[in-house]
């Protein structure tokens, strides 16, 4: 604190920007140095530096920059690192009118999915209670509250995707150029099998059929080595064999753990898709993956007639 005030006094830049370090305030602010951000608003720090604008006449482009620009989840501002850090005093000090933040800014809402990311239900709660979500159009809205859903979701934060989901959030919001998968494929990529159950029990579509098959969440449950999650979706109806294209047994490496493939065989699914199943251990004797050959041997795959010969 010494050392700031020293530096301030001697005409160090409140406002200096670091290429590497970003600007003072959203340091002190994600470090919850609450002395130092009064000291440095008490001196003319700008509040909104780094922050994004959206504007009611440009609402369609920037509802498209808002996904962008959230695909890379970046703090821009002093309020979205307090709100990432759970810093509830900063974020009250940030918020004192006299500061000028606007409760429909971008900034504002970042700082909503900031928090959800990082679990902090009650400061998510006291943003959303003051959030004026009447000055932005209700897309904007929707995509402000799937944002914070699916980070809820991917880190498994319970209470605040419960809040969210409580309070109108989308389980499957529909959005054609979206940059970004859904919040059930968001916990089943992480393994967070009580996000996933929250999400089914919400209705959300077990099979994601607006992403390609080989990106459905029990694929890349799969893939990333959740036996748990795979067996948690196919108890819950995820497609095995359609006629959509919705054939996982296809679509998962031969370099997926042993455990995952144990599940699938487990569960049966390998009598469900016989030309896939086969096509597994094909590829598995080209991958010198012993252990999958022998356990798809032991559950009764054999190879197609083509490849033995």
């Amino acid at each position: 604190m010494a050392l700031v005030q020293t530096l301030l006094d001697q005409g160090a830049d409140v406002n200096e920007e670091s290429h590497v370090l970003g600007r003072p305030l959203t340091g002190a602010a994600y470090g919850g140095h609450l002395s130092v951000v009064q000291l440095l608003v008490e001196r003319g720090a700008d509040v909104s530096g780094g922050a994004l604008q959206w504007k009611a006449e440009t609402e369609g482009r920037d509802g498209n920059l808002w996904m962008i620009t959230r695909s890379s989840n970046p703090i821009r501002s002093a309020l979205e690192a307090a709100a990432a850090a759970g810093h509830e005093p900063i974020v009250d000090l940030l918020l004192e009118p006299s500061l000028g933040i606007s409760r429909s800014s971008f900034t504002f809402s970042a700082a909503m999915v900031q928090a959800a990311q990082g679990g902090h239900q009650n400061m998510l709660q006291s943003l959303f209670d003051r959030a004026d979500f009447n000055a932005v159009a209700e897309e904007l809205k929707e995509r402000v509250l799937d944002a914070a859903v699916r980070e809820s979701a991917s880190n498994g934060h319970l209470e605040t995707l419960k809040f969210l989901l409580g309070a109108g959030a989308p389980v499957d919001l529909d959005i054609s150029e979206r940059h970004e998968q859904g919040p059930l494929w968001n916990a089943a990529i992480n393994g967070q099998n009580g996000a996933v159950e929250m999400l089914l029990a919400r209705g959300a579509d077990i099979n994601e059929r607006s992403l390609r098959p080989r990106s459905s969440p029990l694929v890349v449950a799969a893939e990333a080595g959740f036996p748990r999650t795979v067996a948690l979706l196919l108890d819950r109806g995820a497609e095995v064999n359609d006629n959509k294209g919705m054939r996982p047994l296809r679509y998962i490496s031969t370099f997926a753990p042993w455990c995952v493939w144990k599940v699938f065989l487990q569960k049966g699914i390998h009598k469900r898709d016989e030309e896939a199943a086969m096509d597994v251990l094909e590829d598995a004797y080209k991958d010198n993956r012993q252990d999958l050959v022998d356990l798809l041997l032991e559950y009764g795959v054999t190879l197609s007639k083509e490849a033995v010969e």
